[in-house]
């Protein structure tokens, strides 16, 4: 009697830890499976914003790539052979970045001719440097822009990690138009570019202004050496506003993490010419938003 007792309780209690221990398993899972949804969840969200810009660009933007259409700030401006070239938005290589103006695609562009930007005794690829940004506004309103980071000769040049980025930000639509851009300086100055025929209102505070023109030349390069090209000149009205001054947009952002698989070239450029190094690209993309 006892005996039965006893087994029936330990009967019983061997069930209730299996109900435990099952309970236990089948609650780890949930959690899992939970943690597992959110992540694949948050990446359904951003592969739908990238294949809504997608959508967006091919729709309302690729088919007007060829037409023939200046703003108002770029008329009578030349367009250079840089503008002029066949570009290509690399979506598969698209990824999302938090700024200042909200979750934005951001797309490497291609060049159907590479062109390369000389600074010291380093070549710059201009695809490396230029990015397709699509972003909707407060409004909903969609912004489609092509951003290009022109390094200056002191920051390509500088062996110092922890320097802050020097140079111009330039943002053009997808034709080359000039839409805005930043200077930044030495020191953390800040200053935004204008379009020459923007000038000082008469009832606004008075500022330092002066036309600036900023010359680029551009080179082809192959195995052995680079070869001239084109030259670029655009003319600008810089506004001092002295250390900080000007917005940024949140652009220095753009492109932030991009990891560039370049092919070393030769030391037997022209002119003493290299292709910058690995270090030294890596620096422009991530470096860029100190």
């Amino acid at each position: 009697m006892n005996k039965n007792y006893l087994k029936g309780n330990l009967t019983k209690l061997f069930l209730a830890v299996l109900l435990i221990i099952a309970a236990i398993v089948i609650h780890s899972c949930k959690k899992d499976a939970n943690t597992s949804n959110s992540e694949v969840s948050t990446l359904q969200g951003d592969d739908k914003l990238i294949a809504d810009a997608k959508n967006y660009f091919t729709k309302e933007i690729l088919p007007k790539a060829t037409e023939v259409k200046t703003n108002e700030a770029n008329a009578g401006r030349t367009k250079t052979l840089r503008e002029f070239l066949t570009k290509g938005a690399t979506w598969g290589k698209a990824y999302i970045q938090d700024l200042s103006f909200g979750k934005t695609v951001v797309v490497p562009i291609t060049y159907e001719q590479e062109l390369y930007i000389r600074r010291g005794r380093y070549s710059l690829p201009v695809s490396s440097l230029t990015w397709l940004i699509i972003y909707a506004d407060k409004d909903k309103k969609q912004h489609v822009e092509l951003v290009t980071k022109v390094p200056d000769a002191a920051y390509v040049n500088s062996t110092d990690s922890t320097r802050a980025y020097t140079g111009y930000i330039l943002v053009e639509d997808f034709q080359g138009n000039f839409i805005k851009g930043y200077n930044y300086l030495p020191g953390g100055i800040i200053q935004q570019l204008g379009a020459p025929s923007i000038g000082v209102k008469s009832d606004s505070k008075v500022q330092v202004q002066s036309l600036e023109c900023t010359t680029t030349d551009y080179y082809s390069c192959g195995p052995t050496k680079c070869t001239y090209t084109d030259t670029e000149t655009i003319c600008v009205v810089i506004d001092d506003n002295g250390p900080g001054g000007g917005d940024s947009g949140g652009y220095p952002g753009v492109g932030s993490g991009e990891v560039l698989v370049q092919e070393p070239f030769p030391d037997t450029m022209s002119q003493g010419q290299h292709h910058a190094p690995l270090w030294l690209m890596s620096l422009l993309i991530v470096n860029i938003t100190r």
